[in-house]
């Protein structure tokens, strides 16, 4: 009779125990600090002090992998993951951020793209190009009400929209009328191409495919202009729990100085968790959440799986 099978029990490191887990900072605000980090410490970014910005964290990226894979997608339950190297990922968005810049935005702080859609790798791309040429991300959350999204685009003043379909980027241009400001959208990959030249002008609203983006930017390309760490990254809408979402603004030093209270929670002692390049880490939760955006920020020297 054959022996059986041995079972593999994955081991996980004990958690430590403290009498308390954070203490109150001086002052009737009564703010809470972690005891995980040195009483009297201000942190004011990662750990890796080189990295001042989400341009900065890429290059970090293509540096510690060695050009490693990046970002794997598939586009059905049985199919194959396609992958993305760093380079590829930086490359790319370069291309897609001259494209926008030859559509007429402006490589400055001041100027806003929003992003509709579920997790996909040109999402990461269009969140890449944006950062390379100092534009701010705010991402249009699919699951708010359709009115809720009208709403933050005339807020933000959207002149440039990514869609990640022809359907939602219709949804957007019917309604076009709410949203004077609205005068391009972008679609992410499709099948096969949508229009005879890549985009079309029929309605108030230009429609563009992702190929043809590519392409513009490639024969118009722009050096990147990376941002300050002061610079707005993103604007996060909150959940619309206790009224109408509300945008919140988030700079690059304020999301990555974040990431280092969670660096400092998890992989310092004593916790002592260790990620490195051949961790995965499984992308499903919605980018318009700034819990992803944090999540995505943290693991970016390792591999992004969408399903």
């Amino acid at each position: 009779m054959p022996a059986a099978a041995s079972k593999i029990v994955p081991t996980y490191p004990k958690h430590p125990k403290f009498e308390n887990y954070s203490r109150i900072l001086p002052g009737e605000e009564r703010i809470h600090e972690s005891v995980l980090v040195p009483e009297g410490k201000l942190l004011k970014g990662p750990a890796d002090e080189s990295v001042k910005t989400l341009f900065d964290l890429l290059q970090r990226g293509i540096r510690v992998s060695g050009n490693g894979e990046f970002v794997g997608e598939r586009k059905g339950p049985n199919k194959e993951y396609t992958w993305l190297r760093y380079q590829q990922m930086a490359t790319n968005s370069q291309l897609i951020g001259s494209g926008l810049i030859a559509l007429g935005v402006k490589a400055c702080a001041e100027s806003r793209v929003g992003i509709a859609g579920i997790n996909s790798s040109e999402y990461l791309t269009a969140t890449f190009a944006l950062v390379s040429y100092s534009m701010i991300n705010v991402p249009l959350y699919q699951n708010y009400k359709f009115e809720a999204l009208i709403e933050i685009v005339n807020n933000c003043e959207l002149e440039v929209i990514f869609c990640d379909n022809l359907e939602r980027a219709l949804t957007f241009q019917n309604a076009s009328s709410k949203m004077p400001s609205l005068k391009k959208i972008i679609i992410f990959h499709t099948d096969k191409p949508l229009f005879a030249n890549g985009k079309t002008n029929k309605g108030a609203v230009e429609l563009i495919e992702w190929d043809y983006l590519l392409k513009l930017g490639e024969n118009n390309l722009s050096p990147v202009s990376p941002p300050e760490p002061d610079d707005v990254y993103i604007i996060c809408n909150t959940s619309g729990t206790t009224g109408r979402p509300k945008g919140v603004q988030l700079s690059h030093k304020a999301i990555l100085t974040a990431m280092g209270g969670l660096y400092h929670q998890w992989c310092i002692d004593p916790n002592c968790m260790i990620f490195d390049k051949d961790d995965i880490y499984l992308s499903f939760l919605s980018p318009a959440h700034v819990y992803e955006q944090l999540m995505q920020v943290i693991i970016a020297p390792l591999l992004l799986l969408f399903l």
